[in-house]
């Protein structure tokens, strides 16, 4: 692996960027082979956004994500405020949108009061730093209500980190091009600041491009633990009690988090025992080759999730999910719904997570209308959804075979109000 130089900071490596055409070469890059991907963004960032509130960006190279920002109507060149480390990025963007205002920002030390911007988006930047942790306590810093960061992540639990070789066709620029473990970036987020995050909601554009969306509790001093405390114990590093909920999708009896590979071994249990596999439409039984294959496909495929459900201690013990996710129709079924763990039936869990799994659906995809398919004899999972506010469509006769016989299967259904 090459080793950067980067003179005096070891943090930072893309001051050539301001060598030569360096900066004009990766905007033409940036303009011939993104616009795809930067208009899943924006729709993502409406999603999770309000047009009317300021917008902070960090790392806002040559002002193409504004661009493509303000075409969907997120923001104006009065709420858009953009700042970057690269002088000659800047030119590009001061040039390509004069009436905005584009500074010169440093992640590592942003010249902002704590929690003085409402609306924090940092895009395609962690990864190529050689690491993430100093620049996210930075932004969590200054973000007031929300904090959104897109990044490249894998799923499993140790980094992947390539360094490449100057590129000469770009002024001998460099890159990190990092695949962070996703489940090291959320736990670093939630050991300094679980006690101020509300939720945090993962979006996959495919492979290992996600966005994070982070909602902060107000009125919740934030720091940045890096700077305040650099030789003591992090905050919150020891101090872990039931009464910092966890999971990201919260909620007081459960919350819901993203499937990861290292719960594919307990989801194969779970779903073979008898008395769940009797309650699921597929009738074969599960494998762990097979839901590594599942996984893999899952990961790629836009119109799926899965969470696993945890109690507020963090134990996993079941699993939702949405298949079919319509966006022009703006529809999902809701599936997968199991908790796992026999000792924690019974206890309201299976309702706490559809609710929750229901607002997220209406509040942050905006989809208008939830379905899902049961068996007519299940009765206890019909009174669940019932008390979800999901009511019956019909019954398809005879549909399924399953336990030596065709069952009837319920469709419900749920609207979102307004």
């Amino acid at each position: 692996m090459a080793t950067p130089t980067t003179g005096p900071n070891e943090r930072r490596y893309w001051q050539n960027w301001d060598n030569g055409d360096a900066a004009a070469r990766i905007n033409q890059y940036w303009e011939s082979s993104e616009e795809g991907w930067r208009q899943d963004l924006a729709s993502d960032l409406v999603a999770h956004f309000r047009a009317s509130e300021p917008l902070l960006e960090v790392g806002s190279g040559s002002g193409l994500i504004y661009k493509t920002l303000r075409d969907y109507g997120l923001v104006t060149n009065e709420t858009y405020r953009g700042g970057d480390i690269s002088e000659r990025m800047l030119d590009i963007a001061r040039r390509r949108a004069p009436d905005t205002r584009f500074d010169k920002l440093d992640i590592f030390a942003l010249p902002f009061e704590d929690r003085s911007q409402p609306n924090v988006i940092c895009i395609h930047v962690l990864q190529h730093l050689p690491s993430f942790e100093a620049a996210v306590a930075e932004l969590v810093r200054v973000a007031g209500k929300k904090l959104y960061s897109a990044s490249w992540f894998v799923e499993e639990e140790q980094d992947q980190t390539v360094f490449t070789d100057p590129a000469k066709d770009w002024n001998d620029q460099c890159f990190y091009n990092n695949y962070y473990s996703l489940p090291r970036f959320l736990k670093f987020l939630e050991t300094h600041w679980g006690n101020a995050i509300q939720t945090v909601e993962l979006t996959r554009f495919g492979g290992v491009n996600f966005g994070v969306t982070i909602s902060f509790a107000e009125h919740v001093t934030r720091t940045n633990p890096l700077i305040a405390a650099p030789s003591a114990t992090l905050p919150g590093a020891e101090k872990k009690t039931a009464n910092v909920r966890r999971g990201y999708l919260r909620g007081e009896t459960a919350s819901l988090r993203p499937i990861e590979s290292k719960d594919l071994s307990q989801l194969v249990e779970w779903r073979n025992q008898p008395e769940t596999w009797a309650q699921f439409f597929n009738t074969s039984p599960l494998t762990e080759d097979g839901q590594a294959e599942w996984f893999k496909n899952l990961r790629s495929d836009k119109r799926r999730q899965l969470f696993v459900v945890t109690t507020p201690e963090g134990k996993a013990v079941g699993t939702v999910g949405l298949d079919t996710i319509d966006q022009l129709n703006q529809s999902a079924e809701i599936g997968n719904i199991l908790i796992g763990d026999s000792s924690y039936r019974g206890k309201g869990l299976a309702q706490a997570a559809v609710s929750l799994l229901v607002d997220y659906c209406f509040e942050r995809l905006n989809l208008r209308r939830l379905y899902l398919h049961v068996f007519e004899e299940n009765a206890a999972a019909r009174k669940v959804y019932e008390k979800c506010g999901f009511t019956v469509e019909g019954i398809l006769r005879e549909a399924k075979y399953a336990d030596g016989k065709f069952k009837n299967v319920v469709i419900m259904s749920r609207l979102r109000a307004g």
